[in-house]
């Protein structure tokens, strides 16, 4: 074994070009799978913090009881996907509007003796699936003592069309590069390792004159495609998670809370590590087929 890693690196040496045109395409590749799964990420991500913004109003009844809000309110927080849901009282209510609207309408309600305003609930889902079910018990009429109107935009057809429009998309590409470039690596490999067993093919025949087994022949071209692997996806990595870092500036001031750079490390040995494996794997499946075609000839 040791043998075998010290004719690979020899190899690598021997053949700068050849490891160098390699190592650089591993790095191309790598990264641009790997900034292509950080897209689709951070769409899903984004989408998943636009679902957790959605907020449902649901305005009560001037007769609605102090029973029958707390009722309703245990249902709703019992009910999955739902983050929370919150009364606010009349008064509350009345609060509210002053701070956040026109002056005008400030003035009115000072004016006005008595509060016209109904206590309301808001719900806030971390799944905006989770308003489905509300939303047909409203349509049935099963709240309707107690919740006289609700008020939600319509930002589950937004959210559909953001998925349809631009997260499938993604997906699709991500599918259609990873088999062009797992082709082409494949055939680079393959053309690598049958360009460097030319220039070993003496070395090679007194070999197997002395009796060298075929997987001792193999084995140094094997772990030279893993040391050349690995050798050209470890500055992609760096360089993604650079780039991530980067752009978290401009993404933060539209979305809070939201980090490329914490995605790409949270999802590091889901993305990343498969995407190196994958290369691996087509990697040395054509240094396998092209030395078995050698060894054969």
């Amino acid at each position: 074994m040791w043998r075998s890693i010290t004719f690979s690196f020899r190899n690598i040496i021997r053949n700068p070009g050849l490891s160098l045109m390699t190592g650089l395409f591993i790095f191309l590749a790598s990264l641009m799978l790997g900034a292509l799964s950080l897209v689709a990420r951070g769409i899903d991500e984004a989408i998943t913090k636009v679902e957790q913004g959605v907020i449902l109003t649901l305005v009560l009844q001037p007769r609605a009881t102090e029973n029958e809000i707390s009722q309703l309110l245990s249902e709703l927080n019992a009910t999955p996907g739902i983050a929370s849901a919150t009364y606010q009282s009349p008064a509350e209510v009345r609060e509210l509007l002053k701070s956040s609207t026109d002056p005008s309408l400030s003035a009115a309600l000072d004016i006005l003796p008595d509060n016209p305003l109904t206590g309301q609930i808001v719900v806030q889902a971390s799944n905006i699936s989770a308003y489905e079910q509300w939303l047909s018990k409203l349509s049935d009429g099963a709240w309707s003592g107690v919740i006289s109107n609700r008020n939600i935009a319509d930002y589950q057809r937004v959210i559909e069309v953001l998925r349809e429009q631009i997260s499938q998309p993604v997906e699709w590409i991500i599918a259609m590069m990873s088999f062009i470039l797992a082709t082409i690596t494949a055939l680079l490999t393959y053309n690598t390792v049958r360009m460097v067993i030319y220039t070993q093919r003496e070395e090679i025949g007194i070999m197997k004159l002395v009796g060298a087994t075929d997987w001792f022949i193999r084995a140094p071209f094997l772990y030279q495609i893993t040391w050349i692997v690995f050798l050209g996806s470890i500055p992609s990595a760096a360089l993604l998670y650079v780039g991530a870092v980067i752009a978290d500036a401009p993404l933060m001031s539209l979305l809070p809370q939201f980090s490329l750079a914490q995605i790409v490390i949270g999802d590091f040995v889901y993305t990343y590590i498969t995407i190196v494996a994958g290369l691996l794997f087509v990697s040395l499946i054509g240094t396998f087929f092209s030395l078995r075609r050698w060894l054969k000839a």
